[in-house]
């Protein structure tokens, strides 16, 4: 029986260890994730020979989900609960780890990130980076039992490989109750040296983008300039100059549509306070560019440190007469900065030269000097551009490296829910902020029993303007687009995109049954509003045509994905979700929400008070039934919400981002009145505290 080898990361070293230990005709594939840079040209080769596809297969892999495994097909109905299962363990394997292999007091350098919010920080970013590590082996382990367990059992011999880039002997013991086949290929003595050398490559790096940054610099700048970016500039935040708050990550900023500057509407910020830092492969439209400069907002483009190297610019203002934003150069603070880390750095890789044997401390280091280089990027720029505060809504590596830069300068870190968080992915969630804003109790249920937040403050739903103000005209374009009659019953759709926790089946099958209801019930009419139009285009051929001939007869409307939910809530009589923030904002536009809890996605809240039946549904086909009877007349009080809206959201009132900002505002005034940030935050809380009790 030939044997499928399934290995996260492909090196040469791996693959002379497997030609080894099994003759290639008895190998069908070798499976992996990742490889490296001399496997590629292998591949390169092993393509002219038509023999890559015949022996290899790459599988596509994120952050999160690991690889793009048919999880509806390995795992069937209870796909959700599996999948919760394996993050879970990733969670508590990587606190596992870290616990063990990260050595505080190893990297406790004068100079070197001791300022006291940058040890917890830090540490947690070790921990992602050893999920990132080893999610993929532990998706590859349940794959592998799943294709073992099949009744046909002719799926041939299965061997998961474990190196040291899955932390593998941390593995083994964990993934051996699985019994399937594990093979630990213990390299250290390669590692040890791929790790040395990466790290000395590193700070070589930063050497030459140090000194490449300050002759840039010095032949470039005008003796004359005192703006933002002057390598005369102190080294420091200048509270003479206007303290200001930057929005990273922000693709998108009209106030008439969702968006990423929900705090700034209604609040007392000063416009020319915000700045936009554009992530770099995204852009803004040039209607969002040009609302930007009239405003005084300035926008950055970012640019990553790998493409520092070869940069030469210095564009160093957003003000110009073209709607496109400039990439941000920096200036000659980040020659300064960089060269103050390199004697740290340079200590504490003498240190592991002369001093210690572990393989554990080098990927710390590793790792220390890879993010070194993005976060002076971010000190940089938060100090040439005097911003104060960093807000932002998502949950990246990124947000740490931030974290760490903030921490340094004296800053604060600030984050909101953009999206309302699922009691799937709860446990996942630790964001490394001094402020977190969350919607209500709801979103509080989901934080770890230990968070990196310093506080924790309700604001309500942050996007809550866009409630209170329904647009008139949206809400009649909708209903004039259906054939009327006496009785309408508008049913509005929200579905959620496909992956490991909804599979495309149960999408399709959704849209499905929904479609059919409309075609056969006269009186029904059915309002889709899709999260992306990628997700009707890529479904099959028979809901294409269940829709056309839906929207032939006049009983169904597809809309712009921009347009808002709040706006299509108001807009039907009744709402249909799959599992998402919209199920949320729906309820809080207090329309009638029914909800279709596929994989058990939902546990608690919506079946409290026999919400199995009225609110959230197991079955679709019940679901359906439950709307014909309130067609009917029956059921009153199908989709009734009103007795969980206050776990949501206890404000509201249309002014959760008016909170927001009222409170940077505050802790920037604490800061120009001159209080240090920990006074500044104290006196922000308790006025934010006394504000949301009155």
């Amino acid at each position: 029986m030939r044997t499928t080898i399934w290995i996260t990361y492909l090196s040469v070293y791996t693959l002379l260890k497997i030609f080894a230990s099994y003759r290639l005709k008895t190998i069908d594939k070798i499976i992996y994730l990742n490889n490296s840079y001399a496997i590629s040209i292998i591949l390169t080769l092993l393509d002219i020979v038509k023999l890559r596809n015949k022996f290899f297969k790459k599988i596509d892999g994120d952050l999160v989900g690991g690889p793009e495994l048919n999880y509806n097909e390995v795992f069937g109905e209870n796909s959700c609960l599996v999948i919760k299962d394996i993050l879970r363990q990733v969670v508590r394997l990587r606190r596992k780890i870290t616990k063990s292999v990260c050595f505080d007091k190893d990297i406790d350098i004068p100079g070197l990130y001791d300022q006291p919010d940058s040890r917890p920080f830090l540490r947690a970013f070790f921990e992602i980076q050893i999920a990132k590590d080893i999610n993929c082996a532990v998706y590859f382990a349940h794959y592998i039992k799943w294709l073992e367990s099949k009744s046909t059992c002719e799926t041939g011999n299965n061997i998961l490989i474990l190196t040291w880039n899955d932390w593998g002997k941390f593995l083994e013991p964990h993934l051996g109750v699985l019994k399937i086949k594990i093979w630990s290929i213990n390299y250290e003595k390669y590692a040890k040296c791929l790790l040395l050398t990466r790290i000395i490559v590193l700070y070589l790096l930063m050497w030459v983008l140090a000194l490449k940054q300050y002759f840039v610099k010095s032949l470039s700048r005008d003796t004359k300039q005192t703006g933002p970016g002057s390598v005369n500039d102190n080294y420091g935040l200048q509270k003479d100059r206007l303290l200001k708050i930057v929005a990273p990550n922000a693709i998108k900023i009209l106030p008439q549509y969702q968006n990423y500057l929900p705090w700034l509407w209604d609040s007392n910020i000063k416009r020319e306070r915000v700045v936009v830092l554009v992530p770099e492969g995204r852009g803004l439209s040039d209607e969002e560019y040009a609302f930007a400069e009239s405003s005084g907002i300035d926008v950055f483009k970012q640019v990553s440190w790998r493409k520092l190297v070869t940069s030469f610019g210095n564009k160093s203002s957003a003000k110009s007469k073209s709607v496109q934003p400039l990439c941000w150069s920096p200036s000659g603070k980040y020659s300064t900065i960089l060269i103050q880390l390199l004697k740290p750095l340079l200590t504490l890789i003498r240190k592991v030269l002369f001093c210690t044997n572990s393989i554990e401390l080098l990927w710390q280091i590793f790792h220390l000097i890879d993010s070194s280089l993005r976060i002076a990027y971010y000190k940089d720029f938060y100090l040439s551009n005097n911003i104060i505060i960093d807000i932002g809504s998502e949950d990246s590596e990124d947000v740490f490296l931030r974290a760490l830069a903030m921490g340094e300068i004296g800053g604060i870190l600030i984050s909101w829910e953009r999206t309302i968080r699922l009691e799937y992915f709860a446990f996942i969630h630790n964001k490394p902020v001094h402020v977190e804003f969350l919607t209500g109790d709801y979103s509080a249920m989901g934080l770890p029993e230990k968070t990196n937040a310093r506080y924790h403050l309700m604001s309500g739903w942050i996007n809550d303007y866009l409630i209170r103000n329904p647009n008139s005209k949206e809400l009649e374009s909708i209903t004039m687009t259906l054939k009327q009659s006496d009785r309408n019953l508008y049913i509005a759709l929200f579905d959620e995109i496909w992956g490991p926790s909804v599979p495309k089946s149960v999408v399709e099958d959704f849209y499905r049954k929904l479609l059919e209801m409309a075609i056969r019930s006269p009186d029904y009419r059915l309002i889709v509003k899709t999260k992306k139009i990628e997700i009707i285009n890529g479904m099959g051929v028979d809901i294409q045509s269940l829709l056309k001939e839906a929207e032939g007869l006049g009983r169904c409307v597809v809309l712009d994905p921009l347009q808002h939910i709040y706006t299509v809530s108001k807009a039907a009589d009744i709402t249909v979700a799959l599992p998402s923030t919209a199920v949320f904002e729906s309820i809080l536009s207090q329309a009638r929400t029914l909800i279709f809890n596929y994989g058990s996605i939902y546990t608690e809240m919506f079946y409290q008070n026999k919400g199995l039946g009225r609110i959230i549904f197991e079955d679709l086909d019940e679901l359906i039934s439950a709307i014909d009877e309130y067609a009917g007349g029956s059921r009153p009080d199908l989709g009734d919400c009103s007795g969980i809206m206050q776990k949501i959201d206890p404000f509201r009132d249309g002014n959760a981002g008016k909170r927001v900002g009222n409170y940077m505002n505050c802790f920037i005034e604490g800061v120009n009145n001159g209080l240090d940030r920990d006074n500044a935050l104290s006196m922000a809380n308790k006025e934010y505290n006394s504000m949301a009790v009155g």
